[in-house]
């Protein structure tokens, strides 16, 4: 009469859940191309914009915006503009151009420094993004107040 007998080592579980048996090849290395899981999550937009604004004209004005996300994600502004047709426009900052006067603050947040009602009054809104997402906050309306003069003749 012939006995067989198996012995098991418990103490190599591979991450697949299978017992390592002599030859088999090492489980392969995870992947490089991905950060682990604590540092790989999609933007989220954490501080919204107020949805009305009201701004004097000449006046400093700031639409706010806060976002989150591993890698921290890239924040840019978007507007449909009423002195443009109303046509969706990226919002350029001092950051593509020197000369404006808008600009985008390390938070995210996008600061006028003297809002116009030609150039700024429309409907903004911010979107984070980064290579694991996209994520677009609610619209705020900035509108810019006008004066009301009575002119005598």
């Amino acid at each position: 009469m012939l006995l067989l007998s198996l012995h098991c080592l418990l103490s190599g579980n591979s991450p697949d859940g299978r017992f390592p048996v002599r030859g088999d090849p090492p489980p392969p290395p995870p992947p490089t191309n991905l950060p682990p899981e604590p540092d790989n999550s999609p933007p989220v937009i954490l501080e919204h914009p107020a949805a009305s604004l009201v701004a004097a004209p000449g006046e400093p004005a700031t639409l706010t915006c806060g976002a989150a996300g591993r890698p921290t994600p890239r924040v840019e502004w978007w507007a449909v503009l009423i002195g443009r047709a109303s046509q969706t426009v990226r919002v350029t900052t001092t950051r593509e151009d020197a000369d404006s006067h808008r600009i985008q603050l390390p938070d995210g947040s996008l600061f006028f420094l003297e809002a116009t009602a030609g150039e700024d009054a429309g409907v903004y809104w911010c979107v984070a993004r980064n290579h694991n997402g996209v994520a677009r906050s609610r619209n705020a309306t900035l509108e810019i107040a006008c004066k009301e003069e009575l002119i005598q003749r």
